[in-house]
């Protein structure tokens, strides 16, 4: 079993009151995605859902966490977006759904309805590669575009697919948004070009205008945001605590998502690590909240003792 120091007692303690079944870690990160099926980007004519180790986001629409047993996992909300503050908000109440993957095929059902998505290549990858820079999520004042290795959603707008050459691409219109019925429909369109310059995606519109995008952090990214300070990689005591837009990892410890207020937030604690089975397990329904805030570089966690732990920004 790992030694802990002192640094790690305060944590382990709360989990244990809690019921958390924390096991002795290891050292070697193969990260559960192999053996997850969820994680990726799947799309359909309900939109587009990004499902990560710990949750999942149908974009716009809602999010949450999931527990998962092989191919089959229960999906519960936990935020819903809201169109008139464009923000997520915490969802009030109980909403659950079940979800199955099958090849590339994700499907979920919530009481007499399913919904079938696909999965897109290069799928969960945000992060783009040396060979594609177009891959990823960027974001404007035009919206989000949500980019694969052969596809681009614009969202609720335009979709399609691209060619590329290099840092430039010649996109492809095949879909476009209809608001009415809120769904996807057939609608090829004029062509557009696109380009890639560093973490800059610009559009060029068929009038002569031009949009551009700013690539988002994937959530091993540590360049952060200016809007969001607690994004990016934090270290202490050999420890690495990772943090996205929505959700927080403490690498084969405990995970979970978070309510921020500026530069304080509330962590909630949502599934440990179980070194037996090397998966995430679920909390089984006991809450664990802790308070968090960044100054600088340091993010301090404090715990309901009193007691704190410090994290430096990598």
């Amino acid at each position: 079993m790992k030694k802990y120091s002192a640094f790690m007692a305060g944590i382990l303690g709360l989990m244990l009151v809690f019921g958390f079944a924390l096991m002795s870690c290891k050292t070697d990160d193969d990260g559960g995605t192999e053996d997850n099926p969820f994680v990726g980007t799947w799309s359909g004519d309900g939109g587009t859902i990004i499902v990560t180790d710990s949750g999942w986001e149908w974009k716009e629409n809602s999010k949450g966490t999931y527990a998962r047993d092989g191919s089959t996992a229960t999906l519960t909300v936990t935020h819903s977006w809201d169109e008139d503050a464009e923000e997520w908000v915490g969802f009030d109440g109980e909403a659950k759904a079940s979800a199955t993957v099958s090849g590339e095929t994700l499907t979920i059902t919530f009481g007499d309805n399913s919904l079938k998505l696909t999965k897109e290549s290069n799928a969960g990858d945000d992060s783009g590669s040396s060979s594609n820079p177009f891959v990823g999520t960027w974001s404007g004042d035009g919206g989000t575009v949500i980019v694969t290795d052969s596809k681009w959603t614009w969202e609720e707008n335009l979709k399609g697919t691209y060619a590329r050459d290099g840092s430039k691409a010649t996109l492809t219109q095949t879909h476009k948004w209809n608001k009415s019925t809120s769904e996807w429909v057939e609608n090829e369109g004029d062509l557009r070009t696109a380009t890639v310059s560093g973490k800059t995606l610009t559009v060029q519109l068929n009038d002569g205008s031009s949009l551009e995008f700013t690539k988002e952090s994937n959530a091993g990214d540590d360049s952060g945001s200016s809007s969001n300070p607690f994004v990016g990689t934090w270290s202490a005591s050999g420890s690495t605590l990772t943090i996205t837009n929505s959700e927080w990892t403490w690498k084969e410890y405990i995970k979970g998502t978070y309510a921020r207020d500026g530069s304080t937030a509330t962590l909630t604690v949502t599934h440990s690590w179980d070194e037996d089975t090397e998966e995430w397990v679920g909390s089984n329904g006991a809450v664990v909240e802790v308070s968090a805030t960044v100054s600088g570089k340091t993010l301090t966690i404090t715990l309901n003792d009193g007691s704190s732990l410090a994290f430096t920004k990598d």
